[in-house]
């Protein structure tokens, strides 16, 4: 279910001590919001029943710009769309 794989990369991401695995668990986020059947509203709001509000609120916090540019590389996507799926996240509550 994208929903939970969604949610385990959320949770995931935020312990992350070394770059390169957490610029791939960010292309993982965001092809999943992108890719998956579910409308990326749908696929976010699902998740957050699988995300602890600790996690969320610690991934909040964390500046993806360098992220966000090596999914740009290696997605092949605009950074913009990547930022956009990123913030999405960020304005989630639960």
């Amino acid at each position: 279910m994208p929903e939970v794989l969604l949610a385990m990369k959320i949770n995931s991401v935020v312990l992350r001590d070394k770059e390169h695995k957490r610029y791939k668990d960010i292309c993982d986020i965001v092809a999943l919001c992108l890719f998956s059947e579910l409308e990326i509203n749908e696929i976010i709001d699902k998740s957050k029943k699988f995300i602890s509000k600790n996690k969320l609120e610690k991934f909040k916090k964390i500046e993806f710009r360098h992220d966000i540019e090596n999914c740009n590389n290696i997605l092949g996507l605009e950074t913009n769309t990547i930022k956009t799926v990123i913030d999405k996240i960020k304005e989630i509550s639960i």
